[in-house]
């Protein structure tokens, strides 16, 4: 186990937590092993808006801790107070206690299957736009060779 520091993003969780209010998905390349195996340290992940009904044991979440940090970790326990949803996040490799969230500082849920490992990301989209060029190419499609 690791102790488990985010970095402070304040600017970057009020952004997020303004697009994932309007309905946007958001896509970011998580910093840190907190995670790992599930994210590591340079993977894309798809932060897609939930609202804390949404949001379930297990699931993987972004949010703000304490303010002015940005965290992805997962949801380890879930606890209603006076009618308000607190959640207890932690990280999969972190060490201590979890952080306890409110549900308004949940910014969103990251969708499953959306975590692109950062060297596989690179590769992958560069080597599928090669190949949609070359797939998918006007003269291809008219059944000639292209020059």
């Amino acid at each position: 186990m690791i102790p488990c520091r985010p970095m402070p993003l304040a600017p970057l969780a009020a952004l997020m937590a303004d697009l994932t209010e309007s309905g946007c998905r958001v896509r970011l390349r998580a910093t840190g092993s907190s995670m790992a195996p599930a994210i590591g340290d340079g993977d894309v992940v798809i932060v897609t808006p939930a609202r804390g009904g949404a949001i379930r044991p297990g699931d993987i979440v972004a949010a703000r801790v304490d303010g002015d940090r940005l965290v992805i970790h997962r949801v380890v326990g879930v606890a209603d107070e006076d009618g308000r949803l607190r959640f207890a996040l932690r990280g999969d490799r972190c060490a201590g206690p979890p952080d306890l969230v409110d549900e308004r500082h949940i910014l969103g849920k990251v969708a499953p299957g959306g975590c692109l490992p950062r060297l596989l990301a690179r590769r992958v989209s560069r080597q599928f736009l090669a190949l949609a060029r070359l797939l998918f190419s006007p003269a291809r499609r008219h059944g000639r060779t292209p020059a």
